[in-house]
């Protein structure tokens, strides 16, 4: 949960205040192999707990947005571990825009969101 502390970054006329959720369950397949896969499914709902979705207007939906998709990884097993451990992520999320945000997307509710990256931890 949070708020404006400062101003409005809305354009509303009162402080908002902002809650956001979310879930992340997940399995691991193969999880003794050099290379388990990691299969999450994020859930993200973002929500006005007040006057957070006003952006300049008399309304203040509740609804803000949910995001969810599956999340992979796979360690790079194959990386010596005196450089870290190396994972390969990719993700397939997908955005769903409340009233609010659907308006500052040019009408558009719906956003997929494709994601592949590498990370390393030392």
């Amino acid at each position: 949960m949070g708020g404006e502390v400062a101003g409005q970054a809305d354009a509303g006329s009162a402080r908002g205040v902002y809650l956001q959720l979310g879930i992340n369950p997940g399995y691991t397949l193969a999880p003794k192999s050099d290379y388990p896969l990691t299969i999450s499914f994020p859930v993200t709902l973002g929500l006005s707990g007040h006057s957070y979705y006003e952006f300049g207007t008399t309304k203040n939906p509740t609804f803000g947005y949910v995001q969810l998709g599956p999340v992979f990884s796979v360690p790079l097993g194959f990386i010596p571990k005196s450089f870290g451990t190396w994972t390969v992520k990719g993700a397939a999320e997908f955005l769903f825009l409340g009233e609010t945000l659907k308006a500052l997307h040019d009408n558009d509710s719906f956003k997929p969101i494709g994601r592949i990256g590498i990370a390393a931890v030392y």
